[in-house]
């Protein structure tokens, strides 16, 4: 499920990036291997639901949240710089504490992205031309999963070429268009 999103593909990259690390400090640390395992069998039915495509049938508890709250803290308080930054990147983009109450199918949903539209002349269906050097008026919204605005702090562009390869950026948000992107009128500018 992970893998049809672009919001998934990041959190497998994440991952990817800090498995080894997490499985060194779980190996190493009886205590953390149990409070991570028992926190991964609070969230096994739920899971299973999602996956089963039943996941509306499944609801998030306070107490999931609290205890993957928990761990979380025991893990990064065990793990390195880049590790510790990743969950509280992570735990900032999507507070866990929102799920609570939530049905599996809901959280996924909250978990698993945002939705991109681009507004005129840029657009997912149609290349765009420009001369080096040219500004380049871009226009986009991210919406969360009941349609509503997204501002997301971490929002960042990259230009590419044909070829996918990275012209220019990332680029993040800015104080003013001309330094980078910034929000107005519910669109990022």
């Amino acid at each position: 499920m992970l893998s049809q999103t672009d919001e998934g593909r990041r959190y497998i990259g994440a991952y990817s990036t800090h498995s080894a690390e997490i499985a060194g400090l779980m190996l190493g640390n009886p205590e953390l291997y149990d409070q991570g395992m028992a926190t991964l069998d609070l969230f096994v039915p739920g899971l299973q639901a999602l996956v089963d495509r039943q996941g509306d049938t499944a609801t998030i508890t306070a107490e999931q949240v609290k205890e993957a709250q928990a761990f979380l803290n025991s893990l990064s308080a065990a793990g390195s710089p880049g590790l510790q930054k990743t969950i509280a990147n992570e735990r900032a983009r999507r507070p866990l504490d929102q799920v609570a109450g939530m049905t599996f199918a809901k959280a996924w949903a909250y978990l698993g992205g945002y939705t991109l539209t681009w507004f005129p002349p840029l657009s997912v269906t149609e290349s765009h031309s420009a001369r080096v050097g040219s500004t380049i008026p871009v226009q986009f919204t991210l919406t969360d999963f009941e349609g509503n605005f997204a501002a997301d702090d971490f929002v960042t562009l990259q230009l590419v070429d044909p070829d996918g390869n990275v012209v220019a950026g990332p680029v993040g948000l800015a104080p003013t268009p001309s330094t980078g992107i910034v929000i107005q009128g519910h669109k990022y500018h």
